[in-house]
């Protein structure tokens, strides 16, 4: 007998999801969240969407079923003049709130779509983090209570000199 397979949440993006699937999927596991590489006076070839997925798999498994779709959008900011000139654009739109968009300007590609999956992560955690209610926190051991100073919990103990 096999255990039933867990989905991985590292796992890579879809490249394309059909319409009639989008409509009726809901929350989604990470490979059927469509993701979609466009690209503005760049060439890139299938490496580079293959690497922008495998990327954001990583960085973004984690919050796949709050996401409905993410797009990459790839420019060549100063064309044949050269310097730090590629800019990434990364847009996670989330299922019920704002969508979360980060950019960052690199002088490879690669490397503005590492530095750019990195702020889109941590943005889309934060996001993320505001939008649930207090009530769910509380089951995780942190309290509701509010906060009092040390000198005001020690008055509360019998036998103490404030008391």
């Amino acid at each position: 007998m096999s255990k039933p397979q867990k989905p991985s949440r590292r796992a890579v993006f879809a490249g394309e999801v059909a319409r009639p699937i989008k409509r009726v999927s809901g929350r989604t596991p990470i490979d059927g969240t469509p993701l979609a590489v466009r690209t503005t006076g760049l060439d890139i070839d299938a490496d580079v969407r293959d690497y922008a997925r495998a990327r954001l798999g990583i960085r973004l498994g984690k919050f796949a079923t709050e996401i409905q779709r993410v797009s990459v959008r790839l420019e060549d900011v100063n064309g044949p003049r050269g310097g730090v000139d590629t800019a990434c654009r990364i847009k996670v739109v989330l299922n019920g709130l704002d969508s979360v968009i980060a950019q960052e300007v690199a002088v490879g590609i690669r490397e503005a779509i590492d530095r750019a999956s990195h702020v889109v992560e941590r943005a889309v955690g934060r996001a993320i983090r505001r939008s649930r209610p207090a009530a769910a926190l509380r089951g995780r051991g942190r309290s509701t209570s509010p906060r009092t100073s040390r000198s005001a919990r020690a008055a509360e103990r019998p036998g103490h000199a404030l008391a």
